[in-house]
């Protein structure tokens, strides 16, 4: 991928915050509620016609044909306003993305366009199970020319708004994992109800169960070594998921700022209190650490640069991190009024929580840190 110009990225970021104010910011708390409220389909409408949820999608399909710096930067301008937004177009690129790498070119050029019989065409993916060790709660038997698969995966992100969903299975001839393309109206299909999560509502999850489902062969991605490739095209995205997390800490911090500057308790600024302003100073801090580390990762996944096994896994875990601490800090600079919902910190604070889960739980990230030390230490 040709490395962008500052200009470049502005451009990006300027298309990403008009975008934020005009159709995300509005109703970002009012559609927080997933599924008691409905989910935001005319602003995901919207992001696919002005190419914000295509910015990976190569141009022969209708995208962009951009790298990981330039999803970032979106990501992180929208994350500001909204996470779950976010999270859902990180779903869609990395969903399009696995299927380019690892599916025939039939399968991409069916299912990677942004829209499909006149709707805008959502995929589901496995977005918080671990690259690295994906459940084999489904089995794949080979059926001619098909494969049937029986099993359950739960959570699923984009599922209940989603036209067909990546899931992983063990293939039971040769016992190793693999992936498929299915579609949510097969037969055999049954998409749970919505599951009620801590954050990230407006990206919605559900579980999924196969019973006897047959899949033709060309919905194989990655065939014998579907598993490898699968962790390879997830490793690039961690850098985008960081960039999320970059953007709820800078929608805290401005919220805690102008909250803090424009209130006054014992006739002084709230900002003036001593324990307020150093809990400011430590969101700047996070931000001015976290900003370049993001960074650095997109453009190492544009770049294919070889970096320590465990870089990339370590930027996500301590950016994550540090959103999650921030936030709590956050929810704290406005009083009792951090709690409520209309002020927007509690939203946050859940948000940056439930990201953390995204590719694993942080636990299992951090034990997957010094695994891959281990293995390159010898």
């Amino acid at each position: 991928m040709e490395n962008l110009n500052v200009g470049d990225i502005s451009a990006f970021q300027d298309l990403a915050e008009r975008f934020s104010k005009k159709e995300i910011a509005p109703l970002a708390l009012e559609k927080d509620r997933y599924p008691f409220a409905d989910f935001q389909e005319e602003a995901v409408k919207v992001a696919a016609s002005v190419g914000l949820l295509g910015m990976t999608l190569p141009e022969k399909y209708g995208g962009m044909g951009q790298g990981m710096r330039a999803l970032g930067a979106v990501l992180e301008v929208i994350a500001r306003a909204d996470a779950s937004m976010a999270a859902v177009i990180l779903t869609q690129a990395l969903a399009r993305a696995v299927i380019i790498e690892l599916g025939p070119p039939e399968t991409a050029e069916k299912w990677v366009a942004l829209e499909k019989d006149g709707l805008t065409l959502l995929l589901a993916f496995p977005l918080y199970e671990d690259p690295e060790n994906l459940p084999e709660s489904i089995s794949a038997k080979r059926d001619g020319n098909s494969f049937k698969l029986d099993g359950a995966i739960g959570y699923l992100a984009c599922l209940p708004v989603a036209r067909a969903a990546i899931v992983p299975a063990k293939i039971a001839d040769t016992g190793k994992s693999g992936f498929f393309l299915v579609e949510t109206t097969m037969k055999g299909m049954t998409v749970s109800e919505p599951v009620v999560s801590l954050g990230l509502r407006g990206c919605p999850a559900a579980d999924l169960e196969l019973k006897n489902v047959s899949v033709p062969s060309s919905n194989q991605l990655g065939g014998e070594d579907g598993a490898e490739k699968f962790v390879e095209a997830v490793e690039h995205f961690r850098g985008p998921l960081a960039a999320i997390a970059l953007g709820i800490l800078h929608g805290a911090y401005s919220a805690s700022l102008n909250y803090t500057k424009d209130r006054y308790q014992a006739k002084k600024q709230i900002i003036e209190h001593h324990m307020v302003r150093r809990m400011l100073s430590q969101m700047v801090s996070w931000i001015d650490i976290a900003s370049p580390a993001v960074a650095h990762a997109c453009l190492t996944a544009d770049r294919d640069e070889i970096c320590s096994a465990s870089e990339l896994l370590s930027i996500q875990e301590i950016v994550t991190m540090a959103a999650t601490r921030a936030t709590t800090d956050a929810v704290q600079t406005l009083g009792g009024y951090g709690y409520m919902h209309e002020y927007g910190q509690e939203k946050r604070m859940r948000d940056a929580k439930q990201l953390q889960a995204v590719f694993g739980s942080s636990r299992t990230r951090i034990m997957n840190v010094m695994d891959r030390q281990l293995q390159t230490s010898g």
